[in-house]
């Protein structure tokens, strides 16, 4: 799994390198939030150590010790520099079952039993 999301960003980092007359036209231009290409990705080994990145350790569910977590590359480690201080994080969780269940057992570890 972990090889097919690597191919996935890899393709999508492809798609995005387009020169600007070659990509898409967007079908909205008039608002500024849909004009602006972001093009970040970052490919984690499991939903436990996204969960974990994304808060930096702030959320005591996720910090249980006895979870065992896959290590996050340096590289993705330093690109969370903005989310140790920001007052809040709201994440949204899209795709398959099996991920959006994986999220929901590790936020609400009672709904896993």
């Amino acid at each position: 799994m972990l090889s097919r999301c690597l191919d996935n960003e890899q393709s999508w980092r492809l798609h995005n390198n387009q020169r600007d007359e070659e990509a898409s036209p967007l079908l909205i231009d008039s608002l500024p939030l849909l004009t602006e290409r972001k093009t970040d990705t970052l490919v984690f080994p499991c939903i436990l150590s996204a969960l974990q990145w994304i808060t930096q350790g702030r959320d005591p569910v996720l910090k249980d010790p006895a979870k065992t977590v896959l290590p996050v590359k340096p590289s993705i480690s330093a690109k969370a520099a903005p989310l140790r201080n920001a007052a809040e994080i709201h994440v949204l969780v899209t795709g398959s079952l099996h991920l959006v269940g994986g999220v929901l057992k590790h936020l609400d570890p009672q709904l896993a039993k």
